[in-house]
């Protein structure tokens, strides 16, 4: 059985980003990306991106329809969407006190 690659931090992400990008290129293994241990992004071959997007029924070019069917939107006036107001939360405690 094929063992997973670990996640790296943002951090060592930042630091390592040629190394994978090689590495998912090469061996295309996914190469995920972790925020205080929660998997937040993946670098993937450019290939095996393609063929994640074709197997979810969304080419490429779907995103770039969006983003034009957002900008006439736009320009026509945009639309109403009604939000629920925010409620505050207390800011985080640091330090650990």
């Amino acid at each position: 059985m094929k063992r997973a690659v670990e996640p790296r931090s943002i951090v060592e992400a930042k630091a390592h980003l040629s190394e994978m990008v090689a590495a998912a290129r090469e061996t295309g293994e996914a190469q995920p990306i972790a925020n205080r241990g929660r998997v937040v992004a993946v670098i993937v071959d450019s290939e095996r991106f393609e063929r994640m997007c074709q197997a979810e029924g969304r080419p490429p070019e779907a995103w770039r329809n969006f983003l034009a069917a957002s900008a006439r939107l736009r320009e026509e006036g945009g639309a109403s969407l009604p939000l629920p107001k925010r409620r505050g939360r207390p800011a985080p405690r640091l330090g650990g006190r």
